[in-house]
């Protein structure tokens, strides 16, 4: 196991009130599959949205990619405030003519 300084873990900010947004019963971190099956998408794009940047994981062992839960939430209030920009641009096209 690497030390560690080699981890970068003394650099790390400690995760303050993090209990205090996350209601009682729900996950921290979610696995792809898990962020997939909550946002009704398939893996690959759940893999693609992260490649975008549009989601971002942490990995808690090599081969352990997960999501938090924060981040989910924050795609989900990114795509809510998107549909309502598209939605009073369209009402603002149609009220114009």
């Amino acid at each position: 196991m690497k030390n560690r300084a080699a981890l970068g873990i003394e650099q790390m900010e400690p995760a303050v009130g993090i209990s205090e947004h996350v209601p009682t019963g729900i996950k921290l971190a979610y696995t792809i599959a898990e962020v997939g099956d909550l946002l009704g998408l398939c893996r690959a794009t759940i893999y693609k949205l992260i490649g975008e940047g549009q989601l971002h994981t942490i990995y808690l062992s090599e081969r352990a990619p997960r999501v938090l839960h924060e981040d989910v939430v924050g795609f989900l209030q990114r795509k809510r405030e998107e549909a309502q920009e598209r939605s009073q641009f369209i009402r603002s096209r149609l009220g114009a003519r």
